[in-house]
């Protein structure tokens, strides 16, 4: 990965990790780093933080892969079985994202109570980015049962027509030995119509909320960043000009030491 490919969410993981332990860099690097106003013990209290948030952004990202290719080679588990875990587990993921990054606006909100006399004014902050959070992790979530809160488990539409397909004529079908020949053709060639409808339709629907979520994260992390930089004592590392300079002269090719011009006697 680039720094043109870096999210504001990857900037503050790196200014924190360059802070926490900047001896692990070459020292070009590390002598741009001053620890000299940092507070290490708040800096070890949001190293977890930070990375918990960016792992579970990583790993919900990931899901158009899975949903298009994570599929099992042997029939131990049927693709239905596999998409349908593909599936729970996204919309789990999902929440899991949201809680992280509402742990980490909470600590940060009663962190900044502990410093500064203008409580209102942080906490009306931290209070508009889980409003935007809240509202963001709904649109991208929209597709769960709205009878879930009864106790129901999210189920996809279409995958229930290929599971309830495979009940009547899949390999383990109920009913499989009892249909006519043609029959049990056609609704396995339904069932596979049904799973790959299913399949597109989720692997479309990860693309589009990736697409949100990055646009989500790096501006909400555009907005923490110097809250919590100014929390913590330090300053920005990873896009810094200072640092940008060391990557360019590390970058520039070793220019060829030419020899000296000898005339000729």
């Amino acid at each position: 990965m680039n720094d043109s490919q870096l999210t504001s969410l990857d900037k503050v993981v790196a200014d924190i990790l360059a802070y926490k332990e900047p001896k692990m860099l070459m020292k070009a690097a590390s002598d741009l780093v001053d620890n000299s106003s940092v507070d290490m013990k708040m800096l070890d209290r949001y190293y977890p933080l930070v990375t918990a948030v960016r792992q579970a952004y990583q790993k919900v990202i990931r899901y158009p892969i899975y949903f298009e290719k994570f599929y099992p080679q042997d029939n131990e588990v049927t693709q239905i079985e596999a998409m349908r875990y593909h599936l729970h587990s996204y919309l789990h993921d999902l929440s899991r994202l949201e809680q992280k990054i509402k742990v980490l606006l909470d600590a940060l909100k009663n962190d900044y109570k502990k410093t500064t006399d203008d409580v209102q004014e942080i906490s009306e902050y931290v209070k508009a980015i889980k409003a935007i959070v809240l509202n963001t992790f709904t649109e991208v979530g929209a597709k769960r049962n709205p009878h879930q809160h009864e106790g129901m488990d999210f189920e996809d539409s279409k995958l229930l027509g290929a599971s309830i397909g495979e009940l009547f004529a899949g390999d383990n079908g109920l009913l499989k030995n009892y249909l006519p020949p043609q029959k049990r053709e056609e609704i396995k060639a339904k069932i596979e119509d049904d799973f790959s409808e299913a399949r597109m339709d989720w692997i479309n629907l990860s693309n589009r909320n990736n697409a949100r979520l990055t646009d989500f994260v790096n501006h909400i992390f555009g907005w923490i960043r110097p809250l919590l930089n100014q929390l913590l004592g330090i300053k920005p590392f990873i896009d810094s000009p200072e640092y940008q300079k060391v990557l360019s002269n590390l970058s520039r090719p070793l220019e060829e030491e030419r020899p000296e011009s000898v005339t000729p006697h």
